[in-house]
């Protein structure tokens, strides 16, 4: 006879008697991680279940286990974009998360990209100054740098834990400094979302405030999920937040290092997207060829406009999210193979060298 527990069977010693399935007390107890004590004057079986493994407790813990990787920015506006702002909004407030013990940071290229000095505040209250090692406003991030070392820094989430329904917490500083390393709680509430962004994004109803943006996602295991970007901010909308997901975080990231900065492919075109795709819905229309130069890489390869653009490298295009997106795979000076549907109706695949 086995007996098997959430899917696991357990090293226990069943006995069957009268169509009854009985287990020894200690062995099962302490399979699903009881203590089990026996008090034989009385004949009490003591049991006790860890409750350190409750929601609540999981949640405190990752948030006291992340929070001194997670810091506070805060910088005066350069003066030349700041020309008739009143002293008091010269003045930006962002978050950002340690990535290396060394002092790298990653926050949103809109926290620190207009600011003439860019301070960063530890969450024991030291304050540094840092400056940008790079930044792509595109994707919406920074990395900045600090002079210190034996920093705590948070990890990145793999793909396959960033599930719509899991557990999501922000840590930032929302408002005002006074609110430093607050936290939220929510849940991922979808994945690959795109509004108003130029790459996919992750939805959550974890409350995110104007400063929250750079801080991190993260789960219970307090892995980042993704960098808290915006919100949609709309009369009557609540709890629609999203976060820049890990994995673009990594393009980001091994692009910097082998490249100092994002090398993005181009097709030297401009496009023209369908309603169906505006709105988020699957058209299928592709990506239409508004205007090419002469010299484009899709001028090259035999294109023309008003062909539209289907798929890349036998991947769907519905969208210029669809295809920055794939072309975070390629770097200019490689050739892919991309699917157009002609005015006419008639399919063709050609390939086409990107340019940068």
């Amino acid at each position: 006879m086995h007996i098997v527990l959430n899917g696991e069977e357990i090293d226990t010693q069943p006995v069957l008697i009268n169509d009854r399935t009985y287990v020894p007390l200690r062995s099962f107890f302490e399979e699903i991680g009881a203590t089990v004590g026996w008090d034989g004057t009385t004949s009490t079986a003591d049991i006790t279940m860890d409750t350190g493994t409750s929601m609540e407790n999981m949640v405190s813990k990752v948030i006291e286990e992340v929070s001194p990787s997670v810091v506070g920015i805060i910088g005066n506006l350069d003066s030349a974009v700041s020309s008739g702002v009143d002293a008091y909004n010269q003045i930006v407030i962002g978050s950002g998360v340690i990535i290396s013990s060394g002092g790298e940071i990653l926050t949103n290229a809109h926290v620190v990209s207009d600011l003439e000095t860019i301070l960063v505040v530890l969450s024991d209250g030291t304050i540094k100054q840092a400056r940008i090692k790079a930044m792509d406003e595109e994707i919406d991030l920074a990395l900045i740098r600090i002079d210190q070392i034996g920093l705590p820094f948070a990890t990145l989430a793999d793909k396959s834990d960033i599930v719509v329904g899991k557990t999501a917490i922000a840590i930032g500083t929302p408002v005002s400094f006074s609110l430093r390393n607050s936290a939220t709680c929510g849940i991922v509430s979808g994945l690959n979302r795109s509004v108003q962004n130029n790459y996919r994004v992750i939805q959550t109803d974890a409350a995110i405030n104007g400063g929250n943006s750079g801080g991190p996602l993260v789960n219970l295991e307090g892995k980042v999920m993704g960098i808290n970007s915006s919100k949609y901010a709309v009369e009557g909308v609540e709890g629609l937040c999203f976060a820049i997901p890990a994995d673009t975080v990594r393009y980001f990231l091994d692009s910097v290092e082998k490249y100092g900065r994002i090398r993005r492919p181009s097709l030297g075109a401009t496009f023209q997207e369908s309603w169906a795709s505006v709105y988020g819905m699957p058209g299928g229309d592709g990506l239409t060829i508004k205007t090419m130069d002469a010299d484009s890489p899709l001028a090259a390869a035999g294109a023309s406009e008003g062909w539209s653009i289907i798929g890349i490298a036998d991947r769907e295009v519905e969208g210029l999210v669809d295809m920055n997106e794939i072309f975070m795979d390629y770097i200019p000076g490689d050739t892919v193979p991309i699917t157009f549907k002609q005015p006419d109706g008639t399919v063709v695949t050609l390939d086409v060298t990107l340019a940068e």
